[in-house]
């Protein structure tokens, strides 16, 4: 709580305290959870679906022609045997659910330079139809996001942030994938009327 207190003093805030501070925190990380959600599966689904695509088989990374380093090959190993483990022994683990144990740092980490001419060019970059970035732009901006969800999920303070400037990358990139799966969370999310409920507003949030 000391950051929040801090907080308020660089502020000069009156009015309100450091817990209605730390409530607001929790109601915009909440806010923000779905929205980052859907960004991780989109890009997941869709970079999944260029390389299964690509190899001709769902399990893509037993493939020669996607060279994965050794990093990428223990994670997919790891997030195999983690299905495994909750798994009774005669059920099989199958490609997708290897990829939904996968983290968001996998993926993003495949945009890496090292993969430029194997997999970017001829393939992972028609896992983003609507964007004209570069392999490199997309990979910073996916790594910004990914650190913000971290953020969020270990329950660090990102009341500071400009969480409008946030949200509005994050529907940018699910439209690099799919327009209408963009314009569906942009619609659903809480994130705006959360960020105009800041401690100090008429109406400030209250709950979380």
């Amino acid at each position: 709580m000391n950051s929040y207190d801090a907080a308020i003093r660089a502020e000069g805030a009156t009015g309100y305290d450091a817990l209605d501070l730390y409530v607001y925190n929790m109601a915009l990380a909440g806010a923000l959870l779905g929205p980052l959600h859907i960004l991780e599966v989109v890009v997941r689904n869709s970079m999944h679906a260029a390389l299964a695509e690509f190899a001709g088989r769902e399990d893509w990374w037993e493939d020669s022609r996607v060279p994965l380093d050794r990093w990428h090959l223990d994670q997919v190993r790891k997030a195999r045997d983690k299905v495994a483990r909750t798994r009774h022994a005669t059920s099989a683990v199958s490609p997708n659910d290897v990829v939904a144990a996968t983290d968001f740092g996998f993926w993003t980490s495949l945009l890496q330079s090292r993969y430029d001419r194997p997999l970017w060019q001829d393939v992972l970059s028609e896992a983003f139809p609507h964007s004209r970035r570069q392999r490199d732009q997309l990979k910073r901006g996916l790594d910004t996001l990914r650190r913000l969800r971290n953020r969020v999920t270990h329950h660090e303070p990102i009341h500071t942030r400009a969480s409008h400037s946030d949200f509005d990358q994050i529907v940018m990139f699910i439209g690099f994938v799919s327009r209408p799966v963009a314009e569906w969370v942009r619609d659903r999310s809480l994130v705006p009327s959360v960020v105009a409920a800041r401690p100090g507003e008429s109406t400030p949030v209250r709950r979380f």
